[in-house]
């Protein structure tokens, strides 16, 4: 219990550096060539010992085995993770957290070009009323009617800040009492 909470102040207080960084103009993307479905893989991998204990489903497919693409692999893993953090944190037992890929693809002379990446993450948790929804992206914002989830209102500030730095999006839809989507949109890049 004090190892799990000593980790929870840390990455609050990880997460609070970052927005400062962000604010003074310190913090850069690191754009280097990787594999995003093994980091996505190993991410996921990470929670899955979680979703068992929460008896949860973790359910995630992709659309191709490898994809190389230039990006900040440090700004991929903290918003995927702040966002299954908060799929479990909403999720009741015997719920369903998913996790798709999809490449938003134009053809051009009959051949298809990546234009970005769509990383989805939803889940069957209580959901988010229309009057929040607006709010979700504000620093500090939580929800009032959800008192039993501790939260900060720093981790999805910090994605979209985040999200915004790489050139990228975050968005959300959801229904009260039917579960949350998160997206994050990255541009494609094959050559840097």
């Amino acid at each position: 219990s004090i190892h799990q909470n000593a980790q929870k102040l840390l990455r609050l207080i990880n997460q609070l550096l970052d927005l400062s960084k962000i604010e003074a103009g310190k913090q850069h993307p690191i754009i280097a060539k990787h594999d995003m479905i093994s980091q996505l893989e190993q991410i996921l991998q990470g929670f899955e010992a979680y979703a068992q204990q929460k008896q949860i489903q973790l359910k995630y497919k992709f659309p191709v085995d490898t994809l190389w693409v230039y990006y900040d692999s440090d700004i991929l893993e903290k918003c995927l993770s702040n966002l299954l953090s908060n799929a479990f944190k909403h999720t009741p037992e015997d719920g369903k957290i998913g996790v798709e890929l999809e490449l938003d693809t134009i053809f051009v002379d009959g051949i298809s070009h990546v234009r970005k990446v769509l990383l989805r993450v939803m889940d069957t948790g209580r959901g988010i009323s229309e009057a929040h929804l607006p709010h979700v992206f504000d620093r500090f914002y939580q929800i009032p009617d959800v008192a039993k989830v501790v939260g900060t209102g720093v981790g999805l500030s910090l994605c979209r800040e985040l999200m915004n730095l790489h050139l990228g999006d975050i968005q959300v839809k959801s229904k009260l009492g039917e579960g949350s989507t998160f997206e994050i949109y990255l541009p494609y890049v094959e050559n840097a």
